[in-house]
């Protein structure tokens, strides 16, 4: 559990809050009946100096393949950046914070599709079997809900939009969203309305490294939901903004900021809220992956594109090289790096490519053995 600003958290809300828009109101409501806890469950849903040419993201630039591993990031916190062309959105220096496993998962196999029957996509946490479920077509990216076996689980009869296809600057949309959740007590439901523009392009700069050619999708949100206090039923309203940043080659948005106030007028309660969510260490599902080589090792690891990479071949057959982008594309290739048994050494340069991570691959022909790399500016 964690206090930020006079407010506890648990792992579990800041990581339902991250990528879905709604705000969840019910567990609001019972810690101002109870007045112990205030619970914030906010449902929803290298410096580069070149300039990058603006090439629409469509739904197929999105990484889904199975298996994907990645870390997800929460921290408080409201800044945005600046609308327009050319950017640079400045966001390395924020704290890790809260952090949760994820991997993106096979839809028919959480227990829970039934509830989500248009979904095609899946997160998977490392809680026991919770997941959030999506929607990825060539019109839009939609969340439809989140799910755990006999715990709190949100559908939405209208899901919400985080984006539309393809994203390109001066892209508009509008969503209107409606939601219903089971939680610890009585059922509930909520309605809402996103409002959001294609408005900056550029490159964002995460802890881990610079992400070129990035979108940022800024939007107004607006949400009401009846709640019963005390035995009265009043309105709860969320007014805010939702800001979101996609790349090419990730499973969904890189970075996402919330910020607004929920108000109960009848109570005469509000109360500001901002949350940061980011993703970071994507290690890349690897295929017939064995050990081909001993003593496998490759440095300096992160480096500026200049790597050694060290082995010693086991087998009399050829070895190559190959680097991989995060949406599986052989950016870097190079046949017979070692031949024959014994001590191998060799240095390749991947100074020519974008600053992120990269699968090295090793092949004998018949099977592979990989590396995560990183290339930082």
């Amino acid at each position: 559990m964690n206090t930020v600003n006079g407010y506890v958290y648990t792992a579990r809300q800041i990581i339902i809050a991250s990528f879905s828009l709604p705000v969840n109101f019910d567990l609001l409501i019972k810690q101002i009946k109870h007045m112990k806890r205030i619970y914030l469950l906010l449902m929803g849903a290298s410096v580069c100096s070149s300039t990058f040419a603006q090439n629409p993201l469509n739904a197929s630039d999105l990484n889904t393949t199975i298996g994907t591993q990645f870390e997800q990031y929460s921290v408080m916190g409201d800044f945005i950046g600046s609308p327009g062309t050319n950017q640079i959105w400045n966001f390395s220096g924020l704290l890790a914070g809260n952090d949760v496993s994820v991997s993106t998962f096979e839809y028919g196999n959480t227990g829970g599709e039934t509830h989500f029957p248009n979904a095609n996509s899946v997160w998977s946490f490392d809680f026991d079997s919770f997941f959030w479920f999506y929607q990825i077509d060539d019109q839009e990216l939609s969340y439809h809900g989140s799910y755990e076996e006999g715990d709190l689980s949100i559908s939405y009869s209208d899901p919400s939009v985080h984006c539309a296809f393809p994203v390109v600057m001066g892209g508009i949309f509008e969503d209107t969203f409606t939601f219903e959740f089971i939680g610890e007590e009585s059922p509930g439901a909520a309605t809402g309305n996103y409002s959001a523009e294609v408005d900056g392009h550029g490159v964002l700069q995460l802890p881990w490294g610079d992400i070129p050619a990035c979108y940022r999708v800024h939007g107004t949100q607006t949400q009401e939901q009846e709640v019963e206090v005390q035995g009265n039923t009043t309105t709860a309203y969320y007014n805010g903004t939702f800001t979101s940043f996609f790349a090419p080659g990730y499973p969904g948005p890189l970075l996402q900021v919330r910020s607004g106030e929920l108000t109960i007028p009848e109570l005469d309660f509000s109360q500001s809220q901002s949350l940061t969510t980011y993703l970071g260490s994507f290690e890349f599902l690897g295929v017939d992956e064995i050990e081909i080589v001993d003593d496998l090792n490759v440095f300096p690891n992160p480096s500026n594109g200049q790597f050694t990479l060290t082995f010693e071949n086991k087998s009399n057959r050829d070895i190559s090289l190959e680097v991989m982008d995060i949406q599986g594309r052989v950016v870097h290739a190079e046949a017979a790096i070692g031949s024959g048994f014994g001590s191998v050494r060799h240095e390749f340069d991947l100074s020519d490519l974008n600053p992120g991570f990269y699968l090295m691959r090793l092949s004998d022909g018949e099977h592979f053995q990989s590396r995560k790399i990183q290339v930082v500016r």
